[in-house]
């Protein structure tokens, strides 16, 4: 496989057997070794943040900055145990923080410093601070496993986000999954599943991966619509 995190070294079209994986679609989410890949959980600690004076308004505007050494702080731990974030995921925040609907936060973020920030200061009861340990083989290749099934089955382009942006993150590895899914299904220079790397020009499409996956893989692009909670409609 090659490897996601170098962009120059893949093809600009990737071929099926890339989204085909014996794992794809078979790997849990959360991960019982290293947590969520995506979401959504949901944060249950915003009224014991409340409790302790932590309000979003301050946290937000980053008067009380919130360190990874508060989040491990083994005497001030929410009442419901932190969750755990792979370091394999989406850069998408998928933080609900409603309890009575299934709102992603979906902030996006060029890095996963970035990213962790934003969670210690937004969600700083949901998840606990990652080790700074470098990222495993074995949890890299579950992750992107994982990564691959919820874009291939449609879940990454059906979640609800409150903060969309377009599709989404376009630029990054999720995004750049999902459009070369649909290339796949709607180009006429088709990318055959069961010869990968060859491409038949008299063959219109690919009927394999459209009947087994569907056709659309990519954040829809929003009428820019919202609900009286702030909420954008897909």
């Amino acid at each position: 496989m090659a490897d996601p995190n170098n962009f120059a070294l893949l093809p600009s079209v990737l071929p099926c057997a890339y989204f085909e994986g014996p794992g794809v679609g078979v790997e849990q989410n959360p991960s019982p070794n290293f947590g969520y890949h995506h979401g959504p959980p949901r944060d249950q600690s915003e009224p014991w943040l409340e409790a302790r004076g932590v309000p979003k308004r301050r946290r937000r505007r980053q008067l009380l900055p919130i360190k990874a050494a508060d989040i491990n702080n083994p005497s001030d731990q929410p009442p419901n145990p932190r969750l755990h974030l792979s370091k394999m995921n989406t850069l998408v925040c998928p933080v609900v923080e409603d309890p009575s609907d299934h709102w992603q936060c979906s902030q996006t973020f060029a890095t996963q410093t970035e990213f962790r920030r934003h969670l210690r200061q937004m969600h700083s009861g949901c998840f606990v601070s990652p080790s700074n340990r470098p990222i495993s083989l074995e949890e890299k290749s579950r992750g992107l496993n994982v990564l691959t099934g919820y874009v291939r089955s449609g879940q990454w382009h059906r979640d609800d986000f409150v903060k969309e942006r377009g599709r989404g993150q376009a630029a990054g590895l999720i995004g750049w999954w999902a459009a070369n899914m649909e290339t796949i299904t709607f180009l006429e220079l088709s990318i055959r599943c069961k010869t990968p790397n060859r491409f038949d020009s008299s063959s219109d499409q690919d009927p394999d991966f459209r009947v087994l996956y569907g056709r659309r893989f990519q954040r829809p692009i929003l009428s820019h619509t919202s609900t009286s909670a702030g909420h954008s409609h897909q």
